[in-house]
This record gives C-alpha cells, structure tokens and sequence, in this order.
C-alpha cells in the first residue's frame, strides 16, 4: 500500500462473509488513511507558500530603516539581527517547499547527469569559503560515471553534501572525494559532531549556527527517491557513502 497513490486497495470477493468485512475494513482505513495524508501535505503547502509573502515584506520594511541615518548603534545591531533571522527563516522556509516538492514528484523530468563535472561545479562555486580555510580538495571521479535524475535535484544533491563537507571541516583539512565500484566517497577532516540520533532527521543539526538542520535531509530525501542508499559514519573524520547499485 502506497500512501501517495489515490487509488484504493482492492480484494477479491471472499464466500467467508468475516473476509469480506475484514476487507471491507481495510478499504475503510486506507480511504482515510490517504486524505488524512493528502489534507496534511496540503496544509503544508499552504503555509509554506502563505509564509513567503510576510517574510519579504518585514526584509523590505527592516531594509528600509537599516537606510535611516537617525539611527543609533544598538538600533543598527537590533536590525541586523532581525534580518539575520528572518533570512534564515526564509532559508529554512524554502527548503520545507523544496521537500513537499520531492514528496509530491514535482520534479518528474530526468536527465543524464555527469558527476564529476557537478562536483567541480559546486567546488568552484564554493572556492572562497574552500580558499579562506585552507581546505585541500581530492577528486578521484571517472569522467564517464553518470546518473539519471533530475537536474536541479542532482544539483541541490550534491551542493549540500559538498556545503556540508566545508562548513564541518576545519582550518587546512581536507575534502576526499572518491568512486570505487559503484559507490561514492566523500570523507572530509573534522571534529565528531555532536549528534544524538539521525544525522538525516530533520532540524538535527550540530552546534554549528549556521547550519539550518535541514540539508542532510533534503540529501536523504533526494536519494530515497532515486533509490540511492546514503549512509554516513565517523572515524577520524566524516564519511559519506552514496550507492548506486539500484
């Protein structure tokens, strides 16, 4: 039984009349098993979309007064901290769409994607981040390993996992990225973070405040889809492990 599918379970007429209550039944609590879930999803939607629009009116209006020149020091830091936030919430905000998205199967259209060029790509849009900590990168990736998905998910796949490896890493450390078999490796330098639980679960992050808690989720979700196994594991540095056997 698939949640998402509107369809309804569906049985064979029984001579047992108890089998055919029973399934009668099931076809009871799956009918309102699917639009509990269908009115959940929806109301999410909703709310995700509604938020966007106060959001981009209180940057505008904090924006407006940061342009004051009557403004003391601590009204200029107050303002900078509501921006902050409400940056970050608009951050958080879009990812939460971005997720009813996936779970809805917006994003239907595939492509071959070359992962060795989406790697360099998100290196070198991160190159300022990589250059000011000093961080050596390592690809060892066939030129030749492609995958077939949707663009801009192949894209926010690997953005985060690479935005991932930089923001845990430390001073000088380093980023391996390597394709053995049909799996990929990505192993970057850094303390073991302070996670209890699922690294993958949703608003679990580390102490790191500028990490919304989200993005490992958005990777697994990303990869759940496509049928890719992520696994993740620590020993003297953090180890992401991507198969793509299915």
């Amino acid at each position: 039984y698939n949640i998402s599918n509107p369809e309804l379970i569906s049985f064979e007429n029984s001579e047992i009349d108890e089998l055919n209550k029973l399934t009668e039944i099931f076809k009871k609590m799956s009918s309102k098993i699917s639009a509990d879930f269908n009115e959940q999803k929806e109301y999410t939607e909703n709310v995700s979309h509604e938020i966007q629009t106060p959001l981009a009116i209180i940057t505008a209006k904090a924006d407006e007064l940061l342009q004051s020149e009557n403004l003391n020091k601590n009204e200029m830091e107050q303002l900078e901290t509501i921006m902050n936030t409400t940056s970050r919430l608009a951050r958080i905000n879009q990812a939460l769409i971005l997720l009813t998205k996936i779970d809805n199967k917006f994003y239907a259209e595939k492509t071959s994607c070359i992962v060795l060029k989406l790697l360099n790509e998100k290196i070198e849009f991160y190159s300022h981040l990589i250059i000011e900590k000093g961080i050596e990168v390592e690809i060892d990736v066939d030129d030749k390993f492609e995958i077939l998905m949707n663009a801009y998910l192949a894209d926010t796949l690997f953005l985060n996992l690479i935005k991932n490896s930089i923001m845990h890493n430390i001073i000088d450390g380093k980023i391996q990225i390597h394709f053995h078999g049909q799996s990929l490796h990505i192993r970057n330098s850094g303390p073991e973070l302070d996670i209890k639980g699922n690294i993958f679960k949703r608003f679990v992050r580390s102490s790191n405040k500028d990490s919304l808690g989200i993005g490992l989720s958005i990777v697994k979700r990303i990869c759940d889809l496509y049928l890719i196994n992520i696994t993740y594991n620590y020993i003297n540095q953090h180890h992401f492990i991507l198969n793509f056997k299915k």
